[in-house]
């Protein structure tokens, strides 16, 4: 592929937080290329409320979303005209999907996939489960080919405590994908340190992308999404 290729990537994520996020640590492993890369979902204003036409914020958002692609592609994601707009999407949803329903998530789904939580550790027991869902979601029964799934365990949270906070007792742990409420251990992190709000998250997105690499060397599943987003990208014409 040329270097001079403008390379267009589109995410259909939870939030805001974790598309700034993601946004930079998809930058730095493509340093030096010319990105575009836009948010499909959730389709915000700048005061973060849900545009028209949103299928809505969370994990629903996200199922409602591939519902919609799929239903206006004869059941499948694969060969959706997005992918003659976008050359990679990334789709995310946290591990703690797993634990929820379909009907807290105000869904009518008779699958019966969720939940599908297993003990953790080893958290991928979750998450190749999760996994499962999202392709179904989908249509598909195997990842499209320049899609890339994205589940970080339990929560992207966890890579931002990890970029941050290398020291902290939980990342040394080696605990860190098995607990619950990364969010809650950045919220409750002294004054000058806390991290909140979704400006907190935008500022912070940049350091995220510095320390991905040791990131990657903490968290299995940013690895996995490490991996899996640079093989998309190989296969790119």
């Amino acid at each position: 592929m040329s270097k001079s290729k403008v390379i267009k990537i589109g995410l259909v994520v939870e939030g805001t937080t974790d598309f700034k996020i993601l946004e930079a640590v998809i930058g730095s492993l493509l340093t030096g290329r010319q990105l575009i890369i836009t948010e499909l979902q959730p389709l915000l204003d700048s005061t973060f409320n849900a545009q028209p036409g949103s299928t809505g914020v969370g994990w629903p958002g996200v199922y409602r979303w591939c519902k919609q692609a799929v239903a206006d592609n004869d059941g499948k994601l694969s060969g959706h005209v997005l992918f003659s707009r976008y050359d990679v999407l990334v789709v995310q949803i946290d591990a703690d999907v797993a634990r929820t329903t379909y009907q807290k998530g105000h869904i009518q789904d008779a699958s019966g996939d969720l939940p599908c939580s297993e003990v953790c550790p080893p958290c991928s027991a979750t998450t190749n489960k999760l996994r499962s869902v999202m392709l179904r979601w989908m249509g598909e029964t195997e990842t499209p080919h320049h899609v890339v799934l994205c589940t970080p365990a339990q929560a992207l949270e966890s890579w931002v405590l990890a970029a941050l906070f290398p020291e902290d007792a939980l990342v040394q742990s080696g605990g860190l994908e098995c607990q619950r409420n990364p969010k809650g251990q950045l919220r409750n992190r002294p004054r000058a340190e806390k991290i909140s709000t979704p400006a907190d998250y935008e500022a912070k997105a940049v350091e995220v992308a510095v320390e991905w690499k040791n990131v990657c060397s903490i968290c299995t599943e940013a690895q996995r999404f490490n991996v899996d987003f640079t093989s998309a990208f190989s296969r790119l014409p």
